[in-house]
């Protein structure tokens, strides 16, 4: 659904940092083969390097995200689309962590990860203050190149992950995260502007 300032906070916008929310700005989840045209940042876990196994909670916090406890470094090495070099995994010896959660040290308004499953679909979920904002489901597998998922144009500080596999084992790899887009001038506005906007959206109407 669009994102829409109120016109209100829309010229208090302009004023302030001459920046309003753009018309086709549309809050979307996304499949695609590249991820965010023009990312922030990049996380690819190449850096800082961990022993294979080694379990993975908020070792890359200073990168801006963190997870669900037993997330593991490299539990598989075979090359995949998209999986190159060290990656993540939501599995261990003693099967796999599903669903599992990535939280964002600050809050997200673009995000893309590449991720393996076997033939099955996967769903992500976007959560705000542990509130649904966005969710959808999607085909993915070990064999397709076009696995970059994410979410642009709504603000999120977790996105929860569950594969749901045609048949067999329901782990994850997950690699290449992209966060955020370059920011241009009043970028804080503009994520001021979607915060309120989220919160005025979603505020229940008074009885009577």
């Amino acid at each position: 659904m669009p994102l829409r300032a109120p016109a209100a906070l829309s010229a208090r916008l302009t004023a302030l940092v001459g920046l309003v929310l753009p018309a086709a700005a549309r809050a979307e989840f996304f499949q695609n083969t590249f991820g965010l045209n023009n990312p922030a940042t990049v996380i690819t876990f190449d850096s800082p390097t961990f022993p294979r196994f080694t379990f993975i909670t908020n070792q890359y916090a200073g990168q801006g995200v963190s997870f669900t406890p037993h997330i593991i470094y490299d539990p598989q090495l075979a090359e995949l689309p998209n999986i190159t070099g060290h990656r993540l995994g939501s599995f261990n010896a003693d099967g796999a962590i599903n669903p599992y959660s990535i939280h964002f040290t600050e809050p997200q308004t673009h995000f893309a990860m590449a991720l393996a499953t076997n033939t099955g679909t996967t769903s992500f979920t976007a959560l705000l203050n542990g509130v649904v904002v966005e969710s959808a489901t999607a085909p993915s597998s070990t064999l397709i190149s076009n696995n970059f998922y994410g979410f642009a144009n709504v603000l999120f500080d977790q996105i929860e992950v569950f594969t749901m596999p045609s048949g067999g084992f329901n782990g994850s790899l997950i690699d290449n995260f992209q966060l955020g887009v370059v920011p241009g001038p009043g970028a804080a506005g503009l994520l001021a502007a979607l915060g309120l906007a989220h919160g005025r959206r979603r505020r229940p109407a008074r009885a009577g």
